[in-house]
Protein backbone atom coordinates (compact mmCIF):
# COMPACT_ATOMS: atom_id res chain seq x y z
CA UNK A 1 0.00 0.00 0.00
CA UNK A 2 2.50 2.41 0.52
CA UNK A 3 4.44 1.51 -1.89
CA UNK A 4 2.48 3.48 -4.06
CA UNK A 5 2.64 6.89 -1.85
CA UNK A 6 6.67 6.13 -2.05
CA UNK A 7 6.79 4.96 -6.09
CA UNK A 8 8.78 8.69 -7.50
CA UNK A 9 7.77 10.02 -11.18
CA UNK A 10 11.18 8.78 -12.31
CA UNK A 11 10.38 5.35 -11.51
CA UNK A 12 7.35 5.61 -12.91
CA UNK A 13 8.22 6.47 -16.79
CA UNK A 14 11.01 3.91 -16.48
CA UNK A 15 8.49 1.16 -15.73
CA UNK A 16 5.90 2.59 -18.25
CA UNK A 17 8.87 2.67 -21.13
CA UNK A 18 10.57 -0.47 -20.12
CA UNK A 19 7.54 -2.41 -21.47
CA UNK A 20 8.76 -1.21 -25.11
CA UNK A 21 12.11 -2.75 -24.64
CA UNK A 22 12.58 -5.79 -26.39
CA UNK A 23 14.45 -8.96 -24.77
CA UNK A 24 17.84 -8.35 -26.42
CA UNK A 25 18.31 -4.90 -24.96
CA UNK A 26 17.52 -6.17 -21.23
CA UNK A 27 18.92 -3.71 -18.56
CA UNK A 28 22.20 -2.96 -20.55
CA UNK A 29 20.67 -0.25 -22.70
CA UNK A 30 21.01 2.99 -22.86
CA UNK A 31 18.65 5.48 -20.83
CA UNK A 32 15.79 6.28 -22.65
CA UNK A 33 14.93 9.23 -24.67
CA UNK A 34 12.96 11.56 -23.44
CA UNK A 35 12.67 10.28 -19.99
CA UNK A 36 13.17 13.07 -18.17
CA UNK A 37 10.39 15.02 -19.61
CA UNK A 38 7.97 12.13 -19.16
CA UNK A 39 8.87 12.37 -15.23
CA UNK A 40 8.52 15.72 -15.47
CA UNK A 41 4.89 15.41 -16.85
CA UNK A 42 4.03 12.45 -14.65
CA UNK A 43 5.24 14.44 -11.77
CA UNK A 44 3.41 17.19 -12.56
CA UNK A 45 0.06 15.69 -13.09
CA UNK A 46 0.25 13.90 -10.00
CA UNK A 47 1.09 17.39 -7.78
CA UNK A 48 -2.09 18.79 -10.10
CA UNK A 49 -4.62 16.19 -9.17
CA UNK A 50 -7.60 17.25 -7.35
CA UNK A 51 -9.93 15.22 -6.55
CA UNK A 52 -13.75 15.74 -4.75
CA UNK A 53 -16.48 13.36 -3.64
CA UNK A 54 -19.95 14.60 -2.94
CA UNK A 55 -22.37 12.68 -0.46
CA UNK A 56 -20.01 9.94 0.43
CA UNK A 57 -21.42 7.64 3.23
CA UNK A 58 -19.01 4.94 5.09
CA UNK A 59 -20.92 2.20 7.03
CA UNK A 60 -19.43 -0.20 9.54
CA UNK A 61 -21.14 -2.93 11.05
CA UNK A 62 -20.27 -5.49 13.80
CA UNK A 63 -21.74 -8.36 14.82
CA UNK A 64 -20.75 -9.93 18.06
CA UNK A 65 -20.32 -13.63 17.95
CA UNK A 66 -23.79 -15.96 18.77
CA UNK A 67 -25.80 -12.39 19.20
CA UNK A 68 -29.25 -12.01 17.44
CA UNK A 69 -28.64 -8.07 17.00
CA UNK A 70 -25.86 -5.73 15.40
CA UNK A 71 -24.33 -2.53 15.97
CA UNK A 72 -23.24 0.25 12.55
CA UNK A 73 -21.44 3.33 12.02
CA UNK A 74 -22.41 5.10 9.63
CA UNK A 75 -19.97 8.16 8.16
CA UNK A 76 -21.54 10.80 5.98
CA UNK A 77 -19.54 13.53 4.62
CA UNK A 78 -21.15 15.64 1.99
CA UNK A 79 -18.20 16.71 0.12
CA UNK A 80 -14.47 15.36 0.64
CA UNK A 81 -11.70 17.30 -1.19
CA UNK A 82 -8.70 15.47 -1.94
CA UNK A 83 -5.40 17.64 -3.66
CA UNK A 84 -1.48 18.13 -3.01
CA UNK A 85 -0.58 21.25 -1.05
CA UNK A 86 2.56 21.85 -3.22
CA UNK A 87 0.30 22.19 -6.60
CA UNK A 88 0.25 25.77 -6.77
CA UNK A 89 4.13 25.85 -6.32
CA UNK A 90 5.90 27.44 -8.72
CA UNK A 91 9.67 26.16 -8.28
CA UNK A 92 11.21 23.81 -10.75
CA UNK A 93 11.07 19.93 -10.35
CA UNK A 94 13.82 17.98 -9.69
CA UNK A 95 12.57 14.17 -10.90
CA UNK A 96 16.50 13.11 -10.27
CA UNK A 97 15.86 14.38 -6.37
CA UNK A 98 12.84 14.15 -5.38
CA UNK A 99 11.35 15.48 -2.10
CA UNK A 100 11.71 13.39 1.14
CA UNK A 101 8.16 14.00 1.83
CA UNK A 102 5.03 14.07 -0.17
CA UNK A 103 2.05 16.99 1.57
CA UNK A 104 -1.45 15.62 0.54
CA UNK A 105 -4.45 17.88 1.85
CA UNK A 106 -7.60 16.20 2.75
CA UNK A 107 -10.58 18.54 3.02
CA UNK A 108 -14.38 17.09 4.61
CA UNK A 109 -16.99 19.25 4.92
CA UNK A 110 -20.98 18.47 6.65
CA UNK A 111 -19.72 15.51 8.45
CA UNK A 112 -22.20 13.31 10.60
CA UNK A 113 -22.03 10.16 12.22
CA UNK A 114 -25.18 8.17 12.84
CA UNK A 115 -25.78 4.63 15.36
CA UNK A 116 -27.35 2.10 13.96
CA UNK A 117 -28.88 -1.70 15.66
CA UNK A 118 -30.23 -3.77 13.57
CA UNK A 119 -30.99 -7.99 13.63
CA UNK A 120 -27.72 -10.22 12.91
CA UNK A 121 -30.28 -11.60 9.55
CA UNK A 122 -30.02 -8.11 8.19
CA UNK A 123 -26.08 -7.46 7.79
CA UNK A 124 -25.08 -6.42 4.56
CA UNK A 125 -22.09 -9.06 4.58
CA UNK A 126 -21.27 -12.56 6.36
CA UNK A 127 -20.12 -13.02 9.46
CA UNK A 128 -16.44 -14.11 9.45
CA UNK A 129 -15.05 -14.89 12.72
CA UNK A 130 -11.01 -14.74 13.25
CA UNK A 131 -10.36 -18.73 13.58
CA UNK A 132 -12.10 -18.66 9.96
CA UNK A 133 -9.67 -16.16 8.59
CA UNK A 134 -6.25 -18.29 10.30
CA UNK A 135 -7.86 -21.84 9.11
CA UNK A 136 -9.55 -21.09 6.22
CA UNK A 137 -7.04 -22.53 2.99
CA UNK A 138 -6.07 -19.45 0.28
CA UNK A 139 -8.32 -20.83 -2.88
CA UNK A 140 -6.11 -19.76 -6.57
CA UNK A 141 -7.15 -16.65 -7.87
CA UNK A 142 -8.61 -17.99 -10.76
CA UNK A 143 -10.82 -20.18 -9.13
CA UNK A 144 -13.82 -18.28 -8.86
CA UNK A 145 -17.10 -20.48 -8.50
CA UNK A 146 -20.13 -18.69 -8.60
CA UNK A 147 -22.94 -20.45 -6.92
CA UNK A 148 -26.68 -20.21 -7.35
CA UNK A 149 -29.16 -20.14 -4.54
CA UNK A 150 -32.84 -20.70 -5.48
CA UNK A 151 -34.91 -20.94 -2.49
CA UNK A 152 -38.19 -23.22 -2.64
CA UNK A 153 -41.18 -20.81 -3.31
CA UNK A 154 -42.91 -22.02 -0.59
CA UNK A 155 -40.72 -20.83 2.30
CA UNK A 156 -39.75 -17.61 0.57
CA UNK A 157 -44.20 -16.74 1.95
CA UNK A 158 -43.05 -17.45 5.40
CA UNK A 159 -40.01 -15.50 5.51
CA UNK A 160 -40.63 -12.36 7.84
CA UNK A 161 -39.81 -9.31 6.13
CA UNK A 162 -36.58 -7.54 7.70
CA UNK A 163 -37.55 -3.80 8.68
CA UNK A 164 -35.46 -1.24 6.86
CA UNK A 165 -33.24 0.12 9.66
CA UNK A 166 -33.31 4.12 10.91
CA UNK A 167 -29.91 5.41 12.19
CA UNK A 168 -29.70 7.83 14.65
CA UNK A 169 -27.71 10.86 14.60
CA UNK A 170 -24.95 10.43 17.26
CA UNK A 171 -22.32 13.39 16.13
CA UNK A 172 -21.99 16.26 13.93
CA UNK A 173 -19.11 18.60 13.10
CA UNK A 174 -19.42 22.18 12.43
CA UNK A 175 -17.69 23.80 9.81
CA UNK A 176 -14.60 22.06 8.11
CA UNK A 177 -12.52 19.56 8.58
CA UNK A 178 -8.90 19.54 7.50
CA UNK A 179 -6.27 17.03 7.44
CA UNK A 180 -2.90 17.44 6.36
CA UNK A 181 -1.12 14.33 5.75
CA UNK A 182 2.54 13.95 5.07
CA UNK A 183 4.19 10.77 3.46
CA UNK A 184 7.85 9.79 3.72
CA UNK A 185 8.91 8.71 0.31
CA UNK A 186 12.45 6.99 1.32
CA UNK A 187 12.25 4.16 3.65
CA UNK A 188 16.15 5.05 4.55
CA UNK A 189 14.81 8.83 6.30
CA UNK A 190 13.63 8.16 10.06
CA UNK A 191 10.27 8.89 11.22
CA UNK A 192 6.96 7.68 10.52
CA UNK A 193 5.87 6.48 7.09
CA UNK A 194 2.02 8.83 7.58
CA UNK A 195 1.88 11.83 9.74
CA UNK A 196 -1.65 13.01 9.96
CA UNK A 197 -2.06 16.94 11.64
CA UNK A 198 -5.57 17.54 11.86
CA UNK A 199 -8.42 20.73 12.25
CA UNK A 200 -11.48 20.41 13.38
CA UNK A 201 -14.02 24.14 13.87
CA UNK A 202 -16.31 22.02 16.43
CA UNK A 203 -17.47 18.65 17.33
CA UNK A 204 -21.18 18.43 18.61
CA UNK A 205 -21.87 15.01 20.79
CA UNK A 206 -25.49 12.97 21.02
CA UNK A 207 -24.62 9.94 22.78
CA UNK A 208 -25.86 7.87 25.77
CA UNK A 209 -24.32 5.93 27.92
CA UNK A 210 -25.23 2.74 26.31
CA UNK A 211 -24.01 4.28 22.63
CA UNK A 212 -20.83 4.88 24.20
CA UNK A 213 -20.43 0.90 25.54
CA UNK A 214 -21.65 -0.24 22.30
CA UNK A 215 -19.12 2.08 20.54
CA UNK A 216 -16.16 1.10 22.69
CA UNK A 217 -16.49 -2.72 21.62
CA UNK A 218 -16.87 -2.08 17.89
CA UNK A 219 -13.62 -0.20 18.25
CA UNK A 220 -12.07 -2.93 20.42
CA UNK A 221 -13.39 -5.62 17.45
CA UNK A 222 -12.05 -3.34 14.83
CA UNK A 223 -8.87 -3.11 16.40
CA UNK A 224 -8.02 -6.17 17.58
CA UNK A 225 -10.22 -9.11 16.08
CA UNK A 226 -8.56 -12.30 17.60
CA UNK A 227 -7.98 -10.46 21.46
CA UNK A 228 -12.16 -9.69 21.05
CA UNK A 229 -13.04 -12.56 20.03
CA UNK A 230 -10.74 -14.65 22.57
CA UNK A 231 -12.69 -12.30 25.34
CA UNK A 232 -15.95 -12.73 24.31
CA UNK A 233 -15.50 -16.60 24.54
CA UNK A 234 -13.95 -16.21 28.23
CA UNK A 235 -17.02 -14.20 29.05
Amino acid sequence: YWSSFMTSSMQLAKECLSQKLTDEQGEGSQPFEGLEKFAETIETVLRRVKVTFLDTVLRIEHVPENSKSGTALEIRVERTMYCDETADECSGINVHQPTAFAHKLLQLSGVSFFWDEFPASAKSSPVCSATQLATEPKLSPSWNPKIIYEPHPQLTRNLPEITPSDPVQICKLIGRMELSLTLKQNEVLPGAKLDIDGQIDSVHLFLSPRQVHLLLDMVAAIAGPGKYYKKQKNN
